[in-house]
């Protein structure tokens, strides 16, 4: 379809080739003109490669990319436009020049997670006078600040300088902390480097230093480039405007695409001024103001629709060029429906109801989305569709921990890592498996009182002892105990993927997901998937990989909201309901917009602070901000008129959002809100959104409840067990588990059901005789063993076979209980704590003994006396028992390395204790070789060491004895392909007898001929 540009498209499109900005408004086709003015530029002779887009996001870059190749399709036939993110063209720079400034291309980015994790560890070891029992807090504040140091371009010694002699108390007691601060992030930033760690911030600012520290290499870049398009430039940074001016300002033809009033992302570092100032920013060649082009004609809603967005901008502050929304010559009148409701859970009730009436009045689902200015309310909502079966889709970073059979999971999994951890242990206890009651909890919790218990946990694992638990419920907490150690156990010999997956199978949840309804299933498969992807995914920046420091990373992934990793996925039916914040709905639109939670404090929102640099130490002062001049007048306040100030800016903050949100609809969209909030004891008033909207004319009234009334019972969504059934009662478990007992009581005790229960029994006799046979499983396992294993293997496949595939009993052995006993204490020494359970034998990699390569004369010494003598009781291991998996060949290999010393930096010592004499067996450096591969390849730690060796410390002789090799990449390049054919050996094998001395001492030489042949021979 031929454009017919309006009279505003056109002028943007004829545009001479110069600087100019569009004030492009919601809806207004932004997109189409920019792709058009270019069009018009290599009609005119440009050449594509001539030009440049930059936008935000990969999924823009590509629509922007897309568009632009079918417009210039006819005009070339292989050059094609560069088009980039403002992050991607950062780094295209660093990658041709980052050397210069000190930047190495191999650097690893930091996700949201790693980066707490580098601050907490750089918190406790700088010092500083920072207040570290609210070490979470200070995490956020140490990256707060580096954010904006960064976006600034300040070094944390220009901070410090920054610092004024004197002011008033409260003024210099921020200072104080802040110079603590900047000394952590000094710290910090140095640690980054030292372990060759960058952040998406270090893009921009070193790109920033390449062109300001060398401008020749900034007049190359401009040189390659007369035309540029800049899109949704609001949303840049002062940093990235820094970058652009330094290499556009003078030269190539910028077109910067934006819109003040849509400035939402602010609290990552977004400046108002960017685009406001961009006509003193960018300049003519004259040295006046560039011009700016206005987009107000909206190609996407209906006029209600667009009557309310008008009415929340004239609220804005307005720029030059920036018009009022036009609603489309063609556009209908829409529908803006407004209701007030009693209780939250009676707005999100009424809402599933409406989606799926406008459904049946032939709405797809797919053309509605639920947009909330709060993440926590996205698990009611989907809670209340669910209850009618409507299909959703929930697409907002972070949301997938707040989805049932995640969160499920991850309840499990904080109870693993800290048995006191209550919330979740209530979650579990208050779930669908044990189903206890709020009278069961007290009965628990006044037990624990009673022995002085910090948590219930204590009463939990002996509920014999607690007073008011029927029998049923006792023995529900006994299984509970039982598998709660059982998890235990297992985790503290398992990488945190394997104890996920073992939570996983333990509670059932792959016998559930197969009861729900095919898309249901599906959906619950992928979220528990994409949950097990982000822990297969994930290494500490060091030290060993501990459930509880996983937990601590992806709270802090859930806590920044921006990564999309914690994104739930989204399965192949289109179909359904999306659900996702405000923030998360930029640049997207629907049919239909529901828009709840309007009410007073909850949209807009109150500032939960004021962000004011002379309070909060994370803040940049104004005069130190690259805005500062946009600032200047908020600057030069103090005192309640700041105040009054920062919450205008709040407001407005809030303004820019809502109009965002109201934006996204093109035919109909329904705002709401509630009196009533669960565990709130004051009821809330209409927010001012909601009074706007009920006040356009045209606009429809929906339920409205006038008086407060009185708070709600809370309830969920679905209670069947309120109302007792009419046959059974209330002990519907009881009727059930006796009919299944003896059917013949049905007839006895339920007369009215013999009928029903007959035809019903014939039906599902017809049913199963028409069951196909259970085919096997077409994606069988990958092969996986631990290193003890592969040892078995390297010695005898055939034994191996009778190990892992053919499971034969095998003899109790004291070498490996005194293994196992040794192997712990060490451990507990080198981790300086106390034992919390028995250890078990699967908990280390502890090869027997194999007495055929020993000294038939030998008696065991005590390996702990002569491990105290050794070295290695005085060296601190750098890790304990690190457990890893890393895939090779066919399979994959998981174990512990019982420690890794770092005599120097850089310098690695990989050690296995052995507890007996050294053992004359080539097979065992399998084990050793094993480990040097796990950490070469990054399986153990993200950092890898310059260099290292390997050593078996043996501790069975009067004396310590150690068998040691050097590692180089040859030796691991032999290594790897020794294991990956014992990987394949075992996968496949053929497991094949390999008879030796061993065969001796073997527990399988009952069933083994050739080993009993080899032992009669003479050899």
């Amino acid at each position: 379809m031929t454009l017919v540009p309006t009279s505003e498209q056109h002028e943007i499109i004829a545009y001479p080739k110069r600087h100019v900005r569009v004030a492009a408004g919601a809806g207004t086709g932004k997109t189409t003109t920019i792709v058009e003015r270019l069009g018009a530029f290599v009609e005119g002779g440009t050449s594509p490669t001539r030009a440049l887009g930059i936008t935000f996001t990969v999924k823009a870059a590509d629509e922007l990319r897309n568009r632009l190749r079918e417009r210039l399709a006819s005009e070339t036939d292989s050059e094609e436009v560069e088009v980039a993110t403002y992050h991607g063209f950062a780094t295209s720079i660093l990658d041709e020049f980052g050397p210069l400034v000190g930047f190495e291309p191999s650097s690893l980015l930091l996700d949201d997670g790693h980066r707490s994790e580098l601050g907490q560890l750089v918190l406790r070891s700088t010092p500083s006078n920072l207040d570290l029992t609210a070490m979470d807090a200070r995490v956020a504040d140490l990256l707060d600040l580096n954010d904006a140091l960064d976006r600034h371009l300040l070094s944390t010694q220009q901070l410090i300088d920054g610092a004024p002699a004197h002011g008033d108390d409260r003024t210099m007691e921020t200072w104080e902390k802040r110079i603590d601060l900047a000394t952590v992030a000094a710290t910090y930033r140095s640690e980054k480097e030292r372990l060759g760690l960058i952040e998406f911030s270090d893009l921009i600012a070193k790109a920033v230093e390449v062109v300001t520290s060398y401008p020749d290499i900034a007049a190359e870049l401009a040189a390659r480039y007369d035309v540029v398009l800049l899109d949704e430039y609001q949303d840049t940074d002062p940093a990235q405007r820094i970058l652009l001016t330094a290499i556009f300002g003078p030269s190539a033809a910028v077109t910067a695409v934006g819109d003040s009033d849509q400035t939402i992302y602010e609290w990552r570092g977004a400046s108002l001024d960017n685009f406001d100032a961009f006509p003193e920013h960018f300049p003519r060649s004259d040295g006046e103001p560039t011009e700016t082009l206005p987009l107000s004609l909206n190609r996407r809603s209906d006029r209600l629709i667009i009557d309310l967005a008008n009415t929340i901008k004239a609220e804005l502050p307005s720029i030059e060029g920036s018009e009022p929304l036009v609603p489309r010559p063609e556009a209908g009148d829409g529908s803006l429906v407004v209701a007030w409701f009693g209780s939250e859970r009676e707005e999100a009730g009424w809402i599933a109801e409406d989606i799926l009436r406008r459904h049946d009045d032939g709405t797809a689902f797919s053309d509605t989305a639920i947009l909330v200015r709060k993440r926590a309310w996205i698990p009611l909502l989907v809670a209340a569709l669910r209850e009618f079966d409507i299909p959703t889709s929930v697409s907002d970073p972070g949301t997938l921990l707040q989805i049932p059979e995640v969160a499920d999971v991850l309840a499990w999994l904080r109870i693993v890592s800290n048995p006191d951890a209550e919330p979740a242990l209530l979650r579990i206890l208050m779930g669908g498996q044990y189903r206890l009651g709020l009278a069961d909890l007290n009965a628990l919790k006044v037990h624990a009182d009673t022995i002085d218990a910090d948590s219930i946990m204590a009463s939990v694992m002996t509920p014999s002892q607690v007073d008011g638990l029927s029998q049923t419920t006792a023995s529900q907490l006994t299984r509970f105990a039982a598998i709660h150690e059982e998890l235990m156990r297992y985790a503290q010999a398992n990488t945190v993927a394997n104890t996920i997956n073992q939570i996983i199978t333990t509670i059932g949840f792959w016998d559930e997901a197969a009861a729900l309804r095919p898309g249901e299933a599906t959906t619950a498969r992928l979220n528990i998937a994409r949950f097990v992807n982000v822990a297969n995914g994930w290494r500490p920046i060091e030290g060993r990989p501990t459930v509880s420091r996983f937990l601590r990373y992806i709270d802090a992934l859930n806590e920044s909201g921006r990564d999309e990793a914690l994104t739930p996925p989204t399965a192949s039916v289109v179909d359904a309901v999306e659900l996702t914040t405000v923030h998360g709905a930029k640049g997207l639109e629907w049919g239909t917009v529901y828009l709840p939670g309007l009410q007073a404090d909850g949209f807009p929102m109150s500032a939960r602070r004021h962000d004011d640099p002379d309070r909060h130490a994370m803040l940049l002062p104004y005069e130190l901000r690259l805005d500062a001049e946009h600032l200047s007048e908020l600057a030069a306040t103090s005192g309640n008129s700041r105040k009054e100030h920062l919450t205008e800016r709040n407001t407005q903050s809030e303004h820019r959002l809502a109009y965002v949100a109201v934006t996204r609809a093109k035919h109909t969209i329904t705002m709401s809100g509630h009196v009533w909030q669960d565990h709130l004891k004051r009821p809330k008033k209409p927010s001012p959104y909601l009074l706007m909207a009920r006040d356009v004319p045209g606009a429809t009234i929906g339920p409205w409840v006038d008086e407060p009334g009185e708070p709600p019972t809370i309830a969920p969504f679905s209670d069947s067990d309120t109302v007792p059934d009419p046959l059974f009662g209330h002990d519907v478990g009881t009727a059930f588990r006796k009919i299944i007992a003896d059917p013949t009581t049905v007839a006895a005790d339920y007369p009215e059901l013999v009928d029903a229960v007959s035809e019903r029994t014939r039906q599902l006799t017809i049913e199963i005789g028409d069951l196909s046979e259970p085919t096997a499983d077409p994606t069988p396992k990958p092969f996986s063993t631990a290193v003890t294993n592969l040892v078995a293997l390297a010695q005898c496949p055939l034994k191996f076979k009778w190990v892992h595939h053919d499971k034969l009993p095998r003899r109790p052995s004291k070498a490996a209980v005194r293994g196992t006993e040794f192997h712990r204490k060490v451990e507990l020494h080198n981790l300086g704590v106390i034992s919390l359970d028995d250890a078990l034998p699967a908990s280390y990699d502890a090869v027997e003994t194999d007495e055929a390569f020993v000294d038939e004369d030998w008696t065991p010494s005590d390996p702990w006396s002569v491990f105290e003598a050794s070295r290695f009781a005085h060296m601190r291991a750098r890790f304990t028992e690190a457990p890893f998996e890393f895939a090779i060949g066919s399979g994959s290999i998981r174990g512990k390395i019982d420690a890794i010393y770092e005599p120097s930096p850089g310098i690695w010592e990989i050690v296995d204790y052995k507890s007996g004499r050294p053992s004359a067996d080539p097979a065992r450096m399998v084990q050793l070789k094993a480990y040097a591969v796990a950490v070469a390849d990054g399986a153990v730690s993200s950092e890898t060491p310059e260099a290292m060796s390997v050593s078996f410390a043996y501790f069975g002789g009067t004396e310590a004895e150690e068998i040691s090799e050097a590692v180089d990449d040859q030796w691991i390049a032999e290594a790897k392909i020794e294991i990956a054919r014992l990987v394949d050996i075992g996968a496949e094998g053929p497991w094949t007898a390999t008879p030796s001395p061993a065969c001796r001492f073997c527990d399988f030489l009952v069933h083994c001929d050739a080993g009993k042949a080899f032992l009669t021979s003479d050899v």
